[in-house]
């Protein structure tokens, strides 16, 4: 969990603690170094704000390796909630599937900013034919 900025480029954070089952751990500075904008100017990402980020709340992975001043340097953070194995939502059988990836993925996409969602495809399971699509928590047959 990110506990709040505390200079350039660093955060604390509560370590997650896997007797208790919640982010009561140990706190640590770490340095996230800044987001690199691609060819067109376009940043894939940000840091601002992410400890106000609703996804703060279940916890981030983050991926990194100490520097040569002993400190935590993020190399790659997601949030914990999308690694769940809970899917969001299921759609079964080829077409359905391929209607989703070609189609309604991308429905919206401005307004989906900002927000997980995962989705279980299932193009070999029944479906198809009365065009069903799952339900969350649904399990996959």
């Amino acid at each position: 969990m990110i506990l709040e900025p505390v200079g350039h480029d660093l955060f604390r954070i509560r370590h997650y603690n896997r007797t208790s089952g919640h982010f009561d751990g140990a706190e640590e500075v770490v340095y996230v170094p800044p987001v690199v904008a691609d060819k067109n100017g376009v940043f894939p990402s940000s840091t601002h704000q992410i400890e106000r980020s609703p996804f703060n709340t279940t916890g981030w992975y983050i991926y990194g390796a100490m520097d040569a001043q002993n400190r935590f340097v993020v190399q790659a953070i997601a949030p914990r909630l999308l690694f769940a194995l809970q899917p969001d939502d299921i759609i079964r059988g080829q077409a359905a599937t391929l209607n989703y990836i070609n189609h309604d993925y991308w429905k919206n996409i401005a307004d989906q900013k900002g927000s997980i969602k995962r989705v279980l495809l299932l193009p070999e399971s029944g479906g198809e034919e009365d065009g069903e699509d799952g339900d969350e928590g649904d399990e996959g047959r």
